[in-house]
């Protein structure tokens, strides 16, 4: 069974673009639509005409709690169904419809949590070429390719699920790190698999809904998340936050750390 669950926030106008690309998807089972209480009417409404026996509405058992709670229920509420494994993805992005979405479960004999979708500016990491003469899960130095993304449910659960404390930023990249540590799991994207974004990161709704499209209420709660990843991983792994500073990574030492020999699992070159 392959289920997609969709977490998405006052932004039921996105439907129109991106489930009847989802539909175009032959061996999907079920999409869950995964929303706030107070939403119910709109993406009612905006979904009726999709919503069949493989289109459905999740409301959270809690309300306003952020986009990493959303993303630890759904773990939690895949592992309820009996689904070993599902698709998460973002409200404004959908799989090419010459992508076989399923492909993302190619992950036998990959240490990993899930693999991520390809878009094209991944070409900066990987190299364009790369992208189009492989077929094929490849690495990542780092976690590229959460927007949309399979998951191996168990493992997440292994690995701590989602940190709900994280509800601004980040807590995607931090599921990562915590495979890393827990199990040894790199992060893979596939190259076979590309995706369409429709919507800018300061589009309303989501993360900014949360936030009352308030730009220094989002900034704010991701520094906040930058301290809670800051204490948990020290100086060594995690940029020192204050001062409006991005959040950092230093994923090569910390894989080196966690992940011992993970350059021999880069078997592809930039091109």
């Amino acid at each position: 069974m392959s289920v997609v669950f969709v977490p998405t926030r006052n932004r039921a106008w996105l439907l129109e673009r991106t489930l009847p690309k989802w539909l175009l998807q032959p061996n999907i089972d079920e999409i869950i639509l995964v929303i706030e209480r107070r939403d119910f009417a709109s993406y009612d409404n905006a979904s009726a005409r999709y919503r069949n026996n493989k289109v459905k509405i999740w409301v959270l058992p809690e309300e306003n709690r952020g986009i990493n709670y959303s993303r630890h229920q759904i773990v939690l509420k895949a592992n309820a169904l009996g689904c070993d494994r599902i698709i998460m993805s973002d409200d404004d992005i959908y799989p090419r419809p010459e992508s076989d979405v399923n492909r993302l479960y190619e992950w036998d004999g990959l240490n990993t949590l899930g693999i991520g979708i390809m878009v094209p500016f991944y070409g900066l990491m990987f190299g364009n070429q790369t992208i189009k003469s492989e077929d094929r899960p490849l690495m990542s130095r780092g976690a590229l390719g959460k927007r949309l993304f399979s998951l191996n449910v168990r493992r997440a659960i292994a690995s701590g699920n989602f940190d709900v404390r994280l509800h601004s930023g980040w807590g995607d990249d931090e599921l990562v790190r915590q495979g890393m540590a827990a199990l040894q799991a790199t992060w893979y994207v596939h190259a076979g698999v590309g995706g369409v974004s429709v919507a800018g990161r300061y589009t309303k709704g989501g993360i900014n809904d949360f936030h009352k499209e308030d730009q220094g209420s989002r900034l704010h709660g991701q520094a906040l998340s930058h301290k809670l990843i800051y204490k948990k991983w020290g100086s060594k792994y995690i940029s020192q936050p204050g001062n409006g500073k991005r959040m950092m990574c230093r994923w090569k030492l910390f894989m080196d750390d966690f992940v011992p020999g993970w350059e021999q699992r880069i078997d592809w070159q930039k091109h």
